[in-house]
């Protein structure tokens, strides 16, 4: 983006995203990762749940995105559970959502993430208030660039689709 290779650049960071001179970014909105499962996952009916009733289970953590696996591991730990020992580091998007489909597996990611994926009441949120973390929906562009309307009418799309989200 600095170098002006790219036009601007759209992302929901767990953290704040490092700036840099010459860029400039505008947030669109927030959301919050929480656990998923699938809908016949063992947990699902469950009323009310505790962390510690998710410590037996298998864990979908991305390997590129460490901070998913420290916050979870984090929840764990302010909770006085130990943290969850079986974890499959993936990350691809539909390898994971076979995994969730046909396992009693967990995953921590944004409720928009699994609308996105096409599977509607097969994959549902869990009924546990921990762990949690929130995302900022932004736009990252040149402080001094000109975009091109193909540019422009794109941003203007994403924070349309951004508006629909939050």
């Amino acid at each position: 983006l600095a170098a002006g290779k790219l036009d601007f650049v759209a992302g929901a960071p767990a953290a704040q995203p490092i700036t840099s001179d010459g860029i400039v970014s505008e947030v669109l909105g927030e959301t919050h990762d929480v656990v998923f499962a699938r809908a016949s996952h063992p947990l699902v009916k469950r009323k009310k749940i505790r962390i510690s009733d998710l410590q037996g289970y298998t864990w979908l953590v991305p390997s590129d995105l460490g901070e998913v696996y420290e916050t979870v591991l984090e929840t764990f730990v302010d909770e006085g559970v130990p943290p969850p020992s079986r974890l499959i580091w993936c990350d691809g998007t539909g390898t994971g959502i076979g995994l969730i489909l046909n396992h009693d597996y967990l995953i921590f990611v944004s409720p928009e993430m699994i609308a996105s994926l096409s599977v509607p009441g097969l994959v549902v949120r869990l009924n546990v208030p921990r762990p949690r973390r929130r995302r900022r929906l932004s736009l990252w562009m040149r402080a001094n660039g000109t975009l091109s309307p193909a540019a422009e009418a794109l941003m203007s799309d994403v924070r349309l689709a951004a508006q629909q989200i939050v």
